[in-house]
């Protein structure tokens, strides 16, 4: 139907009937369309337009938003793109909206575009999809040389089944287990899907489909099951020579079939998505005790809990509030090296592992390359997951649908924790290949013990970032709790963030009370910040203050933090002697009670008036490391500043004046 740059636009053989129906429900609704409000035309939105070229209605799609009031449109049932003036855009009835797009976009290479032009409206064309790009077919003729000979043409297929749902973490889901895998996989089917799952069998029952021309891997498709011969819903998995191996996508077991055994699938049986979803049980078992878990589990109404417990998501089974025990409980992952990824409250981070880094790059990429193919999505429900644009920086996203109130949903954005609200018409359907089932959301949810205590404030906010912008930071995750530590050292966020007793004032030098901090657990910022405030050159240089301390330590160098680490807990003990405190292990550090070596007044975790020579201001601070004649002071109560090297001479006690 189309030519574009870089492929074609086609519309397969059995849809133009729907599409000429489509076009004459339009022309029969002309002159009764309402025109789209200016301040409701946004990217993605789903209309009506007539194309200049034949005065005829057509379904569209706004591409982009131009100047001066007008936009790029994108006719959805042939894929041209027409510039339009916002007042020619109209609503789009409602019964239209559920018509799926009817022109789907193929990739091709190596042809010139005045070839694929002369197919324009030609009978006989075919295409076959190899790893997201289209060989065409006219007959058995291959319009490009990755083909010799003459191959059987494939008819087009964009067949797939909607993204599969994903249960939402720590919530107890109504439902019946189907099937327990031998590789340990609980299949679960929510009770809200069983009403539409038996409707659906009863449609597959009448059918009497044939077989498919060309199996491939991947490829939705029915099929019927050896034990009872009723028809089911498949996608294929592997395939060796003639054996085709299945899986029922809404029950989860397998089968391996011959290719003739491989079946057409209507397009009104693709509406549903997968009824049965994969869960991993937290407690392990063997293939020789699937059959007791299959008697615990299977023919009873009960419920699913999912969970990240270590790096992992895994569910727990319930009947009322008794889990359902088997097996044994699966052993917890160490701790996972994750990055802070958002902020959702004070109490509520969003993390992301390292090793989903490169994964989410990639899927970063396919999502940007794929803009001119992605389809609107048309049966957006709560769990659906979608594409979507993020409206700070315009690229595309995958994110859940968590609440949908009228056209207006608020979106979770799967692989990095922050939501949004925006209308349903600028939603993407999500490629299956990208679906939640093959790429794990990147982002995992940590609540942080004893969140609900404190202020879920910007100032909070802040410090709760500082904390956990480190590198070498850790996560283990039990149930919905998440234990974050730096360097193996566990991060108490009670000694930095302000309670909700906390009263939010101006600090008061004579009533702010001595306080030791334990040095682990401080503001770890990184030794460059305190070279660069000091002015130094290079990462050898001893600190300005300390070549007098190093020359009368001698040999006692090695005393002195390595400031080359990036880890200031890392030379504890070398800086100060310990007095160890009764039942606390000689090598656990503690820095309120540790001495300098170098002075008997100040003790490391003091609470002090210091100055700051960079902006020439006193402020309360807490002694972080100390030295003979300087001081590497932090200011918690005031995130925005920046640790300073203070020498010894400008530390004061609290109360004490500063002029």
């Amino acid at each position: 139907t189309h030519v574009s740059q870089e492929g074609v636009w086609v519309t397969p053989v059995k849809q133009v009937e729907l599409l000429n129906k489509t076009l004459d429900q339009l022309e029969a609704r002309r002159g009764s369309f309402k025109r789209v409000e200016a301040a409701k035309i946004h990217e993605g939105r789903l209309a009506v337009a007539q194309f200049n070229e034949d005065g005829q209605l057509y379904r569209c799609v706004v591409d982009s938003v131009q100047e001066k009031g007008t936009m790029v449109v994108r006719y959805v049932d042939y894929g041209n793109t027409e510039l339009l003036d916002f007042g020619e855009l109209l609503e789009l009835p409602d019964a239209l909206l559920t018509v799926p797009p009817l022109a789907d976009y193929v990739k091709v290479e190596g042809v010139e575009n005045v070839k694929l032009e002369g197919l324009l409206d030609q009978d006989g064309i075919s295409v076959l999809v190899e790893q997201g790009v289209g060989t065409i077919f006219h007959g058995n003729e291959a319009f490009d040389n990755a083909h010799k000979g003459t191959v059987p043409p494939l008819p087009i297929t964009t067949l797939a089944l909607p993204p599969p749902l994903v249960l939402p973490l720590n919530r107890h889901i109504e439902g019946v287990v189907v099937h327990v895998s031998s590789s340990s996989a609980v299949w679960f089917t929510p009770s809200s899907l069983a009403p539409l799952l038996d409707e659906l069998m009863d449609q597959l029952a009448l059918l009497s489909p044939s077989p498919v021309p060309r199996v491939e891997v991947g490829q939705v498709c029915t099929t019927r099951f050896s034990l009872d011969g009723e028809l089911y819903r498949a996608v294929v998995m592997e395939m060796s020579e003639d054996r085709v191996k299945v899986l029922f996508v809404d029950y989860g077991n397998t089968e391996t079939k011959i290719e003739e055994d491989i079946l057409d699938i209507s397009e009104d049986s693709l509406n549903l998505p997968a009824a049965a979803i994969s869960i991993l049980p937290a407690r392990s078992f063997n293939k020789e005790q699937i059959e007791e878990v299959e008697k615990l589990l299977c023919g009873t109404k009960l419920t699913v809990k999912q969970a990240i417990e270590g790096s992992k998501e895994v569910g727990r089974f319930f009947i009322g509030t008794k889990e359902i025990l088997f097996g044994e409980e699966r052993s917890k992952d160490d701790s996972a090296a994750v990055s802070l990824s958002y902020i959702e409250r004070v109490d509520i981070v969003w993390a992301t592992p390292l090793a989903a880094l490169d994964r989410l790059d990639v899927l970063m990429g396919q999502l940007a390359d794929m803009v001119d193919r992605l389809v609107p999505d048309t049966s957006v429900v709560v769990g659906s997951t979608v594409v979507a644009r993020y409206t700070e920086d315009n690229k595309l996203y995958r994110a859940t649908v968590v609440e949908m109130v009228d056209t207006k949903v608020t979106l979770l954005f799967v692989d990095f924790g922050n939501y949004q609200e925006c209308l349903t018409s600028s939603l993407y359907a999500l490629p299956i290949e990208m679906s939640l089932e093959r790429v794990p959301a990147a982002a995992i949810k940590v609540k942080i013990p004893g969140g609900e205590e404190w202020h879920d404030n910007e100032e909070n906010r802040v410090v709760l970032e500082n904390l956990l912008e480190k590198e070498n930071l850790t996560l283990s995750m039990n149930d919905e709790i998440g234990i974050f530590s730096v360097h193996g050292d566990e991060i108490d966020f009670a000694e930095f963030l302000k309670s909700k007793e906390a009263k939010t004032q101006r600090i008061d030098r004579d009533l702010v009370p001595q306080k030791h901090i334990p040095m682990k657990q401080t503001l770890d910022q990184e030794p460059e910040c305190l070279r660069e405030e000091a002015n130094l050159s290079t990462v050898t240089a001893p600190v300005s203050g300390l070549d007098k301390c190093l020359a009368d330590a001698g040999g006692d160098k090695e005393r002195v933090a390595d400031q080359s680490t990036g880890d200031l807990g890392m030379s504890d003990q070398a800086l100060y002697e310990e007095e160890a405190a009764p039942g606390l292990s000689p090598d656990k550090f503690q820095a309120n009670a540790a001495r300098s070596r170098y002075s008997d007044r100040w003790t490391v975790g003091d609470r002090v008036v210091a100055y700051w020579s960079v902006d020439n201001r006193w402020r309360v601070g807490v002694i972080h490391e100390l030295y003979r004649s300087e001081a590497y002071v932090i200011c918690p109560d005031e995130p925005g500043a920046r640790p300073a090297l203070v020498e010894i001479s400008h530390l004061k006690p609290l109360g004490m004046p500063v002029d």
